[in-house]
């Protein structure tokens, strides 16, 4: 009984700090508003804006692995993408409107939607099964498959150095699967996929950014995940929230989701890739953080070695990208 009565107050605990994550993310981005305007180093806003980025992201985390205890995965996906485009309808406005919604790529923003839907399925499944901080030090190895599909899908040339860091980065993944295979099976399996996904959906958004403004492609790809993940909640895939907090819950970590990504959008505005993906491994400082506060979780020695390892990785794969980038630009 005392075991219960402990549960109901550590799910009551996360469901409110649910509301009260979205309360500060409006705040965040309201004082981080007012805090760059006028400011002249655009790194420094960029900076700002993507380390309260990762904040709301990883409290919106928060929520999903809270609620993927009580709810089937694809209704929390649904919720996430669905209440996303409130926010999103923001960048939209900022965009110009309905205007920046003329696309020829339809089937492309169909295929992201279709892709995203999945990756963000096997993330909330990571979070089920792992604590918040491992399956965020997993999702780090995005920016190695990133690498890996630039060069045959982009036609982008991958240096022996990034090659390198690619490798050393894996190894780092490898470090941290390695001492137990029901891990590697289940969880990091999960956030492995997701990593994958990701990196194609970033690939893609790289293609349609030739011929679209990134707001609609923001735009279409919440929008048509919220249709593709619908269309799968009336098979077994829906639980009635139990309560209006229950509610409150899964609609606003959709809308927080949707905040986080307008502080991404201004993070990649106003600093290069060099000072804004840096800035991004924060979010495994609060995972850690957030993963003691609510699930006393406690990283193991291999996660710390090996997420090193990869953030390392991942901040020289993007300086010598924006090197290279910046050379390109001075040549021709």
């Amino acid at each position: 009984m005392k075991n219960i009565s402990q549960k109901n107050v550590k799910e009551q605990d996360t469901v409110l700090f649910s509301w009260y994550e979205v309360s500060i993310c409006f705040y965040i981005f309201q004082k981080t508003f007012h805090m760059v305007s006028g400011h002249q180093n655009k790194s420094l806003i960029g900076g700002l804006y993507m380390a309260f980025a990762m904040f709301v992201f990883m409290s919106v985390n928060v929520a999903v692995k809270d609620a993927t205890a009580s709810y089937p995965l694809m209704q929390v996906v649904f919720f996430r993408y669905a209440f996303s485009i409130i926010p999103c309808l923001v960048l939209l406005k900022a965009a110009g409107g309905l205007k920046a919604l003329k696309t020829v790529d339809i089937k492309w923003h169909f295929f992201s939607g279709c892709i995203g839907v999945l990756g963000l399925y096997c993330l909330f499944k990571s979070f089920h099964v792992l604590p918040l901080a491992d399956a965020t030090a997993f999702s780090y190895s995005s920016i190695l498959f990133v690498t890996l599909l630039s060069s045959p899908i982009l036609n982008e040339k991958v240096g022996p150095r990034r090659w390198i860091a690619v490798l050393i980065g894996f190894s780092g993944v490898i470090f941290m699967v390695n001492p137990t295979g029901r891990v590697f099976q289940t969880g990091a399996l999960y956030s492995l996929t997701f990593a994958l996904i990701d990196a194609t959906v970033i690939i893609m958004a790289r293609l349609l950014t030739k011929r679209n403004h990134p707001a609609s492609i923001v735009f279409y790809f919440v929008t048509i995940s919220a249709f593709i993940s619908a269309f799968f909640l009336p098979f077994g895939n829906w639980e009635t929230p139990f309560s209006l907090l229950h509610w409150g819950q899964l609609i606003l970590l959709g809308i927080g989701g949707g905040i986080g990504q307008i502080l991404l959008t201004h993070a990649f505005r106003y600093a290069p890739a060099t000072v804004a993906a840096p800035v991004s491994y924060t979010s495994f400082v609060w995972g850690v953080l957030f993963g003691i506060l609510f699930w006393n979780d406690f990283p193991t020695p291999e996660v710390w070695i090996g997420c090193s390892v990869l953030i390392v990785c991942g901040v020289y794969i993007t300086y010598r990208a924006h090197k290279i980038e910046k050379a390109k630009a001075l040549k021709g």
